[in-house]
């Protein structure tokens, strides 16, 4: 079973307990509703994720014009790209 920490912790989310928890729930596990979200937990991941791939492949595409290439003919500096 997924348990998303977004599903308890979203904005605006309400956690109940539901006491007693029915048999056939695991021992480890609460067993809780939620209600009031904002948004459902699954959009906040998508977005979450999303952000996560532009911070991590950003980078990559800001270094790419110091990575010297056998194309140039004058030699390299950082002067070629921004002066």
């Amino acid at each position: 079973m997924h348990r998303s920490w977004w599903m308890e912790n979203g904005p605006g989310c309400t956690v109940t307990s539901v006491t007693p928890a029915p048999d056939w729930a695991p021992e480890d596990h609460r067993y809780i509703t939620v209600s009031g979200c904002f948004l459902e937990y699954q959009y906040i991941e998508v977005a979450h994720s999303a952000l996560q791939m532009v911070l991590a492949i950003s980078p990559m595409g800001q270094s790419l014009p110091f990575i010297p290439s056998p194309f140039f003919k004058e030699k390299f500096s950082i002067h070629t790209f921004y002066f």
